[in-house]
C-alpha cells in the first residue's frame, strides 16, 4: 500500500510507477475528504510518498498522519519517497519523527528529483527540460522500484543537499507564513468549471457565482489549482502569471 499527496502529478506519477499498478495507491488527502482515517494493513510494504515543501512536508500529510490510525505488522517495511525540485533537505526527519509517535518505524528513505512547480519564486522550465529531467526521474524511480524490493534500510537520499539540518531548521518555519491564501485571486477567463474546488486538499476554496474563492486564510500553498486551472485564470501574486503552468501528463 502507498499513500501519497500530489498537486502537480509529480508524486502521484512516482507513486503509480512504484506500485506497478499491483499495489494499492490512496490519496492522503482524499482521506481526509472522505475521513477515512482508519488503516490495518496486512501488506509487506507501506509506502509514504510526497512533495517537499518548504524543505519539510506539506500541512496536508502532517493532518493525515495526525489524525489517522495506521495499523502494520511489526514486520512491515516502512518507506518515504520525496520528490523535489532541488534538494529535500531534512524533510524526512520530519516525517519519521511523526511516524515513530505512532509506533511505526520508517526503515528506508528515498529521494527523486523533478520538475520545480512553485512559480512565486520559480519559472516552470521548457518543455525540453521537463522531458530530460523527468526521463532521469524515471531511471531514479526504477532504482528506488529495486531497492524497496529489496527492502534496503537507511538514509538512500541522493538529494539532500548541503547542511540538510541546517537548511530545513531555518525554512521550514517559514512554510506556515506562506501558506495564507490572500495572494490568490482570479481573471476574468474563468470559466467557472469548479476544478480548483474539487481538487483543493485544503478545502479552502468554493465556487461563487461561477467564480472561485478563498474561504479560509490558510491553504497548503500547494498551488494545484493554479497549475491545472484550464484556463490558467488562477493567480498568486505578481509572478505567476508569466511564471508557467506544469502537471505531469
Amino acid at each position: 500500500m502507498i499513500f501519497y499527496f500530489s498537486a502537480t502529478g509529480n508524486s502521484l506519477h512516482a507513486a503509480k510507477t512504484l506500485s506497478d499498478g499491483i499495489e494499492k495507491v490512496i490519496s492522503v488527502s482524499d482521506s481526509i475528504k472522505n475521513n477515512n482515517l482508519k488503516f490495518t494493513i496486512n501488506d509487506e510494504k507501506i509506502g509514504f510518498v510526497f512533495p517537499v515543501y518548504f524543505f519539510g512536508i506539506p500541512q496536508v500529510l502532517l493532518d493525515f498522519i495526525n489524525n489517522s490510525e495506521i495499523n502494520i505488522n511489526n514486520n512491515t517495511y516502512v518507506y518515504a519517497v520525496m520528490t523535489c525540485g532541488a534538494s529535500t533537505a531534512n524533510a524526512d526527519k520530519i516525517l519519521k519523527d511523526l511516524l515513530t509517535e505512532k509506533g511505526i518505524k520508517v526503515n528506508a528513505v528515498f529521494s527523486v528529483k523533478m520538475v520545480d512547480t512553485y512559480v512565486p519564486l520559480f519559472k516552470i522550465v521548457d518543455e525540453e527540460e521537463q522531458k530530460k529531467i523527468n526521463d532521469e526521474a524515471d531511471k531514479e524511480l526504477q532504482q528506488i522500484k529495486k531497492a524497496i524490493s529489496e527492502k534496503k534500510s537507511g538514509c538512500q537520499n541522493n538529494h539532500r543537499g548541503h547542511f540538510p539540518r541546517t537548511v530545513t531548521f531555518f525554512s521550514y518555519p517559514f512554510y506556515k507564513y506562506r501558506r495564507f491564501t490572500k495572494k490568490f485571486y482570479v481573471e476574468e477567463s474563468c470559466i467557472g468549471c469548479g476544478l480548483c474546488e474539487n481538487i483543493c486538499p485544503s478545502q479552502a476554496i468554493k465556487i461563487e457565482n461561477g467564480k472561485p474563492v478563498w474561504i479560509k486564510k490558510q491553504c497548503n500553498i500547494c498551488l494545484g489549482c493554479l497549475h491545472r486551472c484550464p484556463k490558467e485564470a488562477i493567480q498568486y501574486g505578481k509572478k505567476s502569471k508569466t511564471s508557467g503552468r506544469y502537471f505531469y501528463k
